[in-house]
């Protein structure tokens, strides 16, 4: 949990020049940072909770990552980054479903479900951080 995916910085250097068809590179980046920004307060949370933090703790912040998950989904991405855009919104929401899971887990005072999700959010975070690369890739492609 704490590699946290950093996108929209890298996004903006890589699509800075950028100006070919699809999403206009330069407006998306900008619609991408504003659609990201709760992530920072939202990673936050989940580092400020401990192990008395209660399932509802845990359904609230997955239900952030679910609308940052529904902003980017409503984004058009520049000529050939849509596929990676959509990955990186399925990631986010597998992200969302793992949090969820470890809050029912904490509720349920169940150590091996709490095992097995914190092992999936990690797992799925490392999906996240592969689609975000795979973006930028994408992205940066699209603005040459």
């Amino acid at each position: 949990m704490n590699r946290r995916p950093a996108l929209a910085p890298l996004l903006g250097l890589v699509i800075a020049a950028a100006g070919c068809g699809g999403a206009d590179p330069e407006e998306f980046s900008k619609q991408y940072a504003g659609a990201t920004a709760p992530l920072e307060t939202v990673f936050a949370e989940i580092g400020d909770l401990g192990p008395e933090a209660a399932g509802a703790e845990y359904a609230a912040i997955a239900a952030d990552f679910d609308d940052v998950k529904e902003r980017l989904a409503a984004l058009e991405a520049p000529d050939g980054a849509q596929e990676e855009l959509d990955a990186l919104v399925t990631a986010l929401g597998e992200y969302a479903e793992q949090v969820r899971q470890i809050g029912k887990a904490a509720k349920a005072d169940d150590l091996d479900a709490l095992d097995t999700a914190v092992a999936g959010l990690a797992a799925v975070g490392d999906s996240w951080l592969e689609a975000e690369e795979q973006l930028i890739i994408a992205v940066g492609a699209a603005a040459s």
